[in-house]
């Protein structure tokens, strides 16, 4: 292995895996060159740590892992997953084995990824990190490496969701078709995302709960409200009279399958009802979570309602909640303090 310094922060590193006689693989580290160094020394000690016999690379198991998420998750997951991989991950990882990519090599590419210090692209590499993660938990589940090591998140603040207000929620809710109004109201009234609600089956629907299939296939029930109650029963009967006999609960009317695109009844209600500005499927999740909040319900209920894996996300509600307390509070305000 050897450094070669391009430029004073731009340097790199030649690699050798099968000895000098075999083929050549390069890595750019972006940094100083002592720093270049250290990640030399951690690229050695990983392509020449004893490994398991039966240990692939990352790019082997990228082959197997995009096969598994094909039949196992979202095609909306399974598409962005594999888009980070082949766009950033195996560039960079492909050549190496799991077991052998340590904290050192993370903080290498997440320097390499942030070179040019715009902390707008920290939510994206965190993103892409997890993904490495999620396919090395997931080679370790079938026998290949080790469980991922821990490593840290490059520091990210959401930005304050926008909300609906409910008296734009009923007046949007007033302009639709009514087929499409009980799959708003679903959405609206569970804090459901778009494609758990256009991916919803008739089986799902378990008396007053729902069955949720979330990120990851990660299973939740989400209690009916009796908007959402009626609002199901209304579309059960709509399907009877079209004669559908598939399994979605709100099937496109075209084909028949999921629903890919749920703006362009959501714009045209906006207009009919007079509501500027802009309003998206997932805001009414953010809506929903927010009403909760403003309706004095605690975090852990609103974050198992929304299926969030941590409780700091659940957590930015609270400050949807203090931006809008702290506007109603101006109304009291004197001109002069």
């Amino acid at each position: 292995m050897s450094v070669r310094t391009k430029t004073e922060n731009k340097h790199v590193i030649d690699l050798y895996p099968e000895g000098r006689n075999g083929p050549r693989l390069q890595k750019t580290f972006y940094g100083t060159r002592e720093e270049a160094l250290i990640y030399e020394r951690e690229l050695y000690k990983a392509f020449h740590k004893e490994g398991k016999a039966h240990n692939k690379t990352i790019s082997e198991l990228a082959e197997d892992y995009i096969g598994w998420m094909r039949m196992h998750r979202a095609e909306k997951t399974c598409h962005e997953q594999r888009k980070m991989l082949h766009k950033n991950l195996l560039a960079f990882f492909g050549a190496m084995q799991p077991d052998r990519i340590t904290p050192a090599i993370i903080q290498a590419y997440k320097k390499k990824r942030t070179d040019d210090g715009a902390r707008k692209i920290h939510r994206m590499v965190n993103l892409e990190l997890m993904c490495l993660r999620r396919l090395i938990t997931w080679a370790s589940e079938q026998g290949h490496c080790d469980p991922p090591v821990k490593f840290e998140m490059l520091p990210y603040r959401r930005g304050i969701p926008q909300v609906i207000t409910k008296e734009q929620i009923r007046a949007f809710f007033e302009h639709l078709s009514p087929e499409r109004r009980s799959l708003f109201i679903v959405m609206y009234s569970g804090g459901l995302r778009r494609d758990e609600v256009c991916r919803l089956r008739l089986q799902d629907v378990r008396g007053d709960v729902l069955l949720i299939h979330g990120k990851g296939g990660k299973a939740r029930m989400v209690p009916l409200t009796h908007a959402s109650r009626r609002a199901i029963d209304d579309q059960i009967k709509h399907l009877d009279k079209r004669g559908y006999d598939g399994e979605l609960l709100f099937p496109s009317r075209s084909t028949g399958g999921v629903l890919t695109d749920i703006r362009k009844p959501l714009a045209t209600a906006m207009r009919r009802a007079g509501i500027e500005g802009r309003i998206t499927p997932h805001m009414f999740r953010h809506s929903f979570a927010t009403h909760l909040l403003e309706a004095g319900q605690d975090l852990r209920t609103i974050q198992e309602l929304l299926g969030h894996e941590e409780i700091s996300t659940t957590q930015i509600y609270t400050h949807v909640d203090l931006v809008r307390k702290k506007l109603a509070i101006r109304a009291v305000e004197t001109e002069r303090e």
